[in-house]
């Protein structure tokens, strides 16, 4: 899965927020990022999916905040003020 004409912010030691970026998706591995243009000529045959207008976050960032997001929706914020 090519995920298209995304905003994407990464980590690392070079962090970098890409405009019209792309991410190619292989089972569960991220295997590319890159700009749209670049990734969807490298992988013309690929399944794409338009994320235009859409922050991703990939790897390590988005289990972070979902996992903040898990723990203040389960009511983890109001039993550990107790």
């Amino acid at each position: 899965m090519l995920i298209t004409h995304a905003t994407i912010a990464t980590l690392g030691t070079k962090p970098q927020l890409i405009e019209d970026g792309a991410i190619l998706v292989r089972g569960h591995l991220i295997e590319a990022i890159g700009d749209t243009q670049t990734l969807a000529t490298q992988y013309p045959e690929e399944e794409r999916l338009d994320a235009e207008g859409q922050l991703a976050m990939p790897a390590a960032l988005c289990g972070v905040l979902c996992c903040q997001c898990l723990c203040v929706a389960d009511g983890f914020n109001e039993v550990a003020a107790d």
